[in-house]
This record gives C-alpha cells, structure tokens and sequence, in this order.
C-alpha cells in the first residue's frame, strides 16, 4: 500500500491510526505489525499472490472493524451505563415522565 498513491488508501491509514489511538493501543505488538505491514505491501504479479487490491481491502475491512466495535462500546455504554440505572433515567430515555408518588397524609394532622 505504501507504493500506491492516494486519498483512499492515506485516509485508511489515517483512520487506522486514529482507531488504535482512541483506543489508547499505540505502540502494542498489533498496532506495530499492522504499520509494518501497511508500508511493506508492494505489488507483485497476479499469478502467485493475491490481487492488487487485495491489501487495501483487507486494510479497508480492518478499519471499518475497529470503527464499528469502537462505536458499539460507545453505545453500548451510554444506553446501559454501569448497569445500575433507576427508573427514572429509564422512563427519560424512551420519553416517558413517570408519575409522582402518592404519600398517605397523616390522619393526625387533619
């Protein structure tokens, strides 16, 4: 991918790089394989390897990855939280307002 030219491939690239940051993976043993085979890839003839395109869709397909399982963390964690949410904040959520709770008077008072 390093040999080929353009917008597509730099924003791949990009994208990767700011999914591994997000993620606060800079620097690991994946993250250091990935780059290393990103400015590796050098195209080869057809006959005994794969397409030209070949590792730039397998690029492309690892960022959509990365950017779909960060998304779901983030959703995840805003409509569940920590699992310990009151009703109140439920009924909010789906529009809903609760109603208030009746309180017995005391029968002393009046």
């Amino acid at each position: 991918m390093a040999t080929k030219s353009g917008s597509a491939l730099i924003s791949v690239y990009r994208g990767l790089l700011k999914e591994f940051s997000h993620r606060k993976q800079v620097g690991t043993p994946a993250y250091n394989y990935l780059i290393t085979k990103y400015k590796a890839n050098e195209v080869t003839s057809d006959r005994y390897c794969r397409g030209t395109k070949a590792a730039e869709h397998d690029a492309a397909n690892y960022y959509h990855l990365l950017r779909s399982s960060r998304m779901y963390d983030e959703l995840l964690i805003k409509y569940h939280g920590d699992g310990e949410g009151t009703l109140q904040k439920s009924a909010n959520r789906v529009g809903l307002a609760l109603p208030k709770e009746y309180k017995e008077e005391d029968s002393e008072t009046k």
